[in-house]
């Protein structure tokens, strides 16, 4: 496998739509990948679909954290509607 590195192009990956992810009070941002690899040669594109396929696996984990925050929101909106009946 021959890889030298030239000039710079941007190779985006599809499904990352936005840059930042709100987790609590804190934005996390999330860059955009880029790539300034110019190939030569025979490459194998099994290994650029494996670095794919473990980027969306830790992206689909950020996920379910923002599910998880949701849930603690729907959690203190309860302990809130308790506090309005004892009133």
């Amino acid at each position: 496998m021959n890889i030298k590195q030239t000039g710079f192009k941007q190779t985006k990956i599809a499904g990352i739509l936005c840059s930042a992810v709100l987790l609590g009070a804190s934005m996390v941002p999330i860059g955009a990948m880029a790539a300034n690899l110019e190939t030569v040669g025979n490459v194998d594109s099994g290994i650029d679909e494996t670095v794919i396929t473990n980027n969306s696996t830790s992206i689909a984990t950020n996920s379910g954290s923002i599910v998880s925050t949701n849930l603690s929101v729907a959690d203190n909106s309860t302990s809130i509607a308790t506090n309005s009946g004892s009133i």
